[in-house]
């Protein structure tokens, strides 16, 4: 498992006397962006240009 990452999920199966196991790990921090724009569209669209390529918005907070 690369560093910084945690393990999730795991699976352990074995055929032929292999055992083969396969699982789904996560990045182990977060990090908080923030964007602005003169509409919910132009802001949301900036915040979704700062998400990094292989990460996911966990959660939109709109300050009003």
């Amino acid at each position: 498992m690369p560093p910084g990452h945690e393990l999730v999920q795991a699976h352990f199966s074995m055929k032929a006397g292999v055992t083969t196991a396969t699982g789904m790990i996560r990045s182990d921090r977060v990090e908080q962006i923030e964007a602005e724009g003169p509409s919910y569209e132009a802001a949301n669209a900036a915040l979704q240009a700062l998400v990094p390529e292989g990460y996911v918005l966990l959660a939109c907070y709109i300050a009003g």
